[in-house]
């Protein structure tokens, strides 16, 4: 059996509920939702969480956006600009530092500048500071926004253990959320669960992780969030040990939270993940191919953005903020 899903649209309608949407300086903004969020893996609840509307009156968020040029990045910022109820005051990017980002983006109604580093965007006060650049200043990019008390969505993959670790003690020092999503996609929330529900009566099972040629980490945030959350189900069990494998230790793959994950990287993949779970005589394979745009990741950064105040330390998965 293979279950495969590359669209979002139909899963959005169920996740959560589109509201009226609104008129803001004489222009109709879609992508207002309501959703009853729900918390799972590491942090609390913030007790006096933001609210996107308060006694009917929208209030709008600053976001502070790192990585706002690249491909998901600037295609959330496009989204942002579309919201009554997020603003985007500052945004990161090296290569186009001075330069204001609407310019650079083609869409006039982005106001906010942008800056080389994030320590001089977050001069700028915000209340969700979204982390989408590269591993090697996701971690300083995140710990600086939270000791300016700001909340963090993070997209960028990359992160390990470890850094999480080190992340939620400072979130939970200076009382605010980070919520790490390895992918946006609301399809890949189901991958995750269907692949939990499987874990439970299935003991043997592998990951495998594919990217385009130019993605440079290995493995995937996807694929290493998949295998954190199969971590808290059980150990895989496989038949032969890898202590006793004979040749080649590494071509069984990097063990990632106890499970067994296989990187490819080739010209013509996007990003997919795929998990294959065995036992005597069937196999079962669950599939997640993503498509050549980053739309479906900027619905479920937005989502992130709304909902990251109602949480404190680390939570690891967008269903942490989804009724599911």
């Amino acid at each position: 059996m293979t279950c495969t899903s590359a669209g979002n649209g139909a899963i959005l309608k169920l996740a959560f509920k589109r509201k009226h949407s609104p008129t803001v300086r004489g222009k109709t903004v879609d992508n207002i939702y309501t959703v009853t969020p729900r918390a799972i893996c590491f942090g609390a609840r913030a007790p006096q969480p933001l609210e996107c509307e308060l006694k009917g009156q929208l209030q709008v968020l600053n976001v502070c956006l790192a990585g706002a040029t690249g491909w998901a990045g600037s295609e959330l910022a496009r989204a942002i600009a579309k919201t009554a109820d997020l603003a985007l005051v500052a945004a990161v990017a090296r290569k186009d530092a001075g330069r204001i980002l609407g310019e650079v983006l083609g869409e006039p109604s982005l106001t906010g500048s942008i800056y080389a580093s994030a320590a001089e965007a977050l001069v700028n006060p915000c209340d969700v500071f979204v982390e989408y650049t590269k591993p090697d200043t996701a971690r300083t990019n995140i710990l600086a926004a939270l000791e300016h008390r700001a909340h963090v969505v993070v997209g960028t993959s990359g992160l390990t253990d470890r850094d999480f670790v080190q992340i939620d003690a400072v979130a939970r020092r200076q009382h605010r959320g980070v919520l790490a999503c390895g992918n946006f996609a609301l399809t890949v929330v189901l991958l995750q669960k269907f692949a939990e529900i499987a874990a439970r009566l299935i003991p043997q099972w592998e990951i495998i992780d594919y990217g385009h040629d130019a993605k440079v980490d290995a493995p995937s945030g996807t694929a290493r969030e998949l295998a954190f959350r199969l971590s808290h189900v059980r150990n895989p069990e496989p038949t032969v040990p890898l202590t006793s494998t004979v040749g080649l230790r590494e071509s069984r793959g990097a063990t990632v939270a106890g499970s067994q994950v296989h990187s490819i990287r080739l010209p013509g993949y996007v990003i997919s993940a795929e998990i294959t779970f065995r036992m005597p005589d069937q196999r079962l394979t669950i599939r997640h191919d993503s498509g050549n745009s980053a739309r479906p990741y900027a619905e479920g950064a937005l989502l992130a953005i709304r909902k990251v105040s109602t949480l404190v330390g680390v939570h690891r998965g967008l269903d942490s903020v989804l009724d599911l």
